[in-house]
């Protein structure tokens, strides 16, 4: 519910500038016995004041729009009330794509609600240890290989990926940890669009295509990666210049996915036994993305949001592609160090009978010699009729 003077909002112009403040007003009725309840404050772009029953509870940044400041974060407050609860929020932003209450909060018994944001902060921050365990390893790995083509640049771009993975992914739990302004919204951005990036490079090559398009596609995932960089010069702008920006990530979503089928299915087609886990883990990102747009109002209450799925469903697939083509070419450079070295054994053999053979060789050509001469010499004695 709206209430009081919007300054800046128009709703239903899109034309209007897209900043502004608001009030929000919520009753809520409660049993008459008093209790403590917990209200989940998800992140509320991008300053507010929240006031319970008329009392100030707790306050984000400065909505004030003379001495307006960003702060965003996930927190939580404690109250206890009885009979009706009246909710009031007023929040500013000026410097955000996204403004206001944008997230659902979840309100109830205080114990409930804290058990069921520990669990979401534990199963976010597990996700984000094992994307942080993978990149460590694979970086590690990549740095220890580097001077193996074959082996060492495949692992570090995996890393990167698992990187730029955990770089979106754990947004929630930072923003729960500690409050900040708006420029990881920025690094957030960068690191999904770039590991998707990425992904399309180590597809197209991990599932035979050599094609020019293996660097078109992922070049223009790079010019959309450098372009998140001026997020923030988008947020600040109109309307239009959102819209248009959303509209690009949107195409560019969409042009990741018709990427990553193609390869998977040109990979599979062609006979690659290793395509078919890369099938999967495209299908599930094309569901996901599917799903997005046929339930955009989806909210997760434990888990991520379908693009957090989907990614992790390609970082997963990939990096079993990767660890199985690794360890192939480990073992062809393990087979081709085993040949150069019985090579080595080999011609240090050759060498060490070589002065024994020469040795010989010169005895039998003196025997050779010899032997021509005795010869020659009887030829002589049987001309002249001397065989005595």
């Amino acid at each position: 519910t709206f209430i009081g003077q919007h300054t800046g909002f128009n709703l239903g112009d899109s034309s209007a500038p897209p900043h502004g403040s608001a009030t929000m007003r919520l009753n809520i009725s409660v049993p008459e016995k008093p209790r403590t309840y917990r209200l989940e404050l998800p992140e509320i772009y991008s300053a507010y004041r929240i006031y319970v029953n008329g009392e100030l509870l707790a306050q984000m940044g400065d909505p004030d729009p003379e001495r307006y400041r960003p702060l965003t974060g996930n927190s939580d407050v404690m109250f206890t009330a009885s009979g009706n609860i009246e909710l009031v929020i007023a929040i500013s932003d000026y410097s955000h794509i996204y403004s206001g209450l944008v997230y659902p909060p979840s309100f109830g018994n205080a114990e409930a609600v804290r058990q069921l944001l520990s669990a979401r902060l534990l199963i976010r921050s597990g996700v984000a240890v094992v994307a942080l365990g993978l990149g460590l390893f694979y970086l590690t790995l990549g740095l220890l290989l580097r001077k193996r083509d074959g082996i060492g640049k495949p692992a570090l771009l995996y890393g990167f990926i698992c990187f730029c993975f955990l770089g979106y992914t754990c947004y929630p739990v930072v923003k729960t940890v500690m409050h900040s302004g708006l420029w990881w919204y920025t690094l957030e951005n960068f690191c999904y669009i770039a590991m998707l990036a990425l992904t399309m490079q180590v597809t197209g090559k991990l599932c035979g295509y050599r094609g020019k398009t293996t660097y078109i596609f992922p070049a223009f995932g790079a010019l959309m990666t450098a372009c998140t960089l001026f997020s923030s010069v988008i947020a600040t702008g109109g309307a239009a210049l959102q819209q248009a920006w959303s509209n690009l990530i949107g195409f560019y979503f969409i042009v990741c996915a018709l990427y990553l089928t193609a390869m998977a299915i040109y990979g599979f087609w062609c006979g690659g036994v290793q395509s078919s886990v890369m099938l999967c883990g495209v299908l599930i990102f094309d569901t996901a993305l599917v799903m997005d747009r046929l339930l955009p109002d989806y909210e997760p209450i434990l888990t991520g949001w379908f693009a957090e799925w989907a990614g992790l469903a390609l970082v997963l697939c990939t990096g079993v592609l990767i660890a199985q083509d690794i360890l192939q070419k480990y073992r062809q450079h393990r087979a081709m160090a085993g040949n150069m070295e019985s090579m080595r054994r080999l011609m240090d053999t050759q060498q060490a009978y070589y002065p024994l053979v020469r040795e010989q060789a010169e005895q039998a050509r003196a025997a050779r010699h010899d032997l021509r001469h005795h010869l020659g010499l009887v030829r002589d004695y049987a001309a002249q009729g001397d065989l005595n």
